[in-house]
C-alpha cells in the first residue's frame, strides 16, 4: 500500500472529485501520490489534513510507521511556518494568515524563522532515521524551500540538519510542486491549489523516482 503524508496538497483540497464543499470523500483519488499508487498498481490510503503542520505530518508518519507491513509512504513536507498545537485530544493549528487572537499573539510574539527551520529539519531527520529504522522504503519531497536556505536564520545545528536530510528530498523538475505548477501554466484553484492536471503530470514525473526507491528496498 502507499501510504501519503502532508497538508491540502495531499489531501486534495478542490479537486474535483471532493465537490465544491469537500463532499463526502474522505480525500481526493486524483493527487500525483493517488495517481502515482495506480502507476505503481498498489493500493493507497492517505493520512494528511488539510491546514497540517510539520509536527502533525511527522506523528502521522510515526504512528503508521508502527503497523507498516510492506508499505511504501510518500511525504511532502509542508510550509515552516505553522504551528502545531494538541487540545482538547485534537489537533489544531495556527496559520500566518490567521485572524484569531492565538495566532495574533503567536506569529507578533513566539514565532521565529530560525526555531521554524531547526523544528521542521528535526521533525524531518526523526521521520528518515525512525523509517530507516524500520526498512520501510519512502519518498519525500516538500512545499517550502525556506527550511533549506542558509542565507540568514542559520547555525551550525541547522547546517548539519540541511545536509543530513537534503539528499532524500526530491522535487519536480527542480522546483516544489507549487512552483513547478505555476512554471508549467496548469490551473490552479484561487487557494493556490494546483488541479487535477498537475497532479496526473507531477506523478509521471515522480515515477521513476518512487520505482527506483522500490527497486533499492
Amino acid at each position: 500500500m502507499l501510504k501519503s503524508f502532508g497538508c491540502s496538497f495531499i489531501w486534495g483540497s478542490d479537486l474535483p472529485d471532493l465537490g465544491r464543499t469537500g463532499g463526502c470523500a474522505p480525500y481526493s483519488r486524483l493527487t500525483w501520490p493517488a495517481v502515482l499508487s495506480r502507476r505503481l498498481k498498489i493500493r493507497y490510503d492517505c493520512h494528511a489534513f488539510p491546514g497540517a503542520g510539520n509536527l502533525r505530518i511527522l506523528e502521522q508518519v510515526l504512528n503508521q510507521a508502527e503497523s507498516a507491513a510492506q508499505d511504501f509512504f510518500v511525504i511532502s513536507w509542508t510550509w515552516i511556518d505553522r504551528f502545531d498545537y494538541h487540545e482538547q485530544d485534537c489537533w489544531q493549528t495556527l496559520l500566518p494568515v490567521d485572524e484569531s487572537t492565538t495566532a495574533e499573539f503567536y506569529y507578533r510574539k513566539l514565532q521565529s524563522e530560525y526555531v521554524d527551520k531547526l523544528s521542521t529539519l528535526i521533525h524531518i531527520r526523526t521521520a528518515i532515521d525512525v523509517l530507516n529504522q524500520k526498512r520501510i522504503p519512502f519518498l519525500m519531497t516538500y512545499m517550502d524551500p525556506l527550511m533549506l536556505d542558509r542565507t540568514w536564520h542559520v547555525s551550525d545545528a541547522v547546517v548539519s540538519l540541511q545536509q543530513y536530510v537534503q539528499p532524500y528530498l526530491h522535487l519536480f523538475d527542480n522546483r516544489t510542486f507549487l512552483d513547478w505548477s505555476r512554471t508549467h501554466n496548469y490551473p490552479i484553484s484561487v487557494g493556490w491549489h494546483p488541479l487535477d492536471p498537475a497532479h496526473a503530470a507531477a506523478a509521471d514525473i515522480i515515477l521513476p523516482v518512487a520505482k527506483k526507491i522500490l527497486n533499492q528496498s
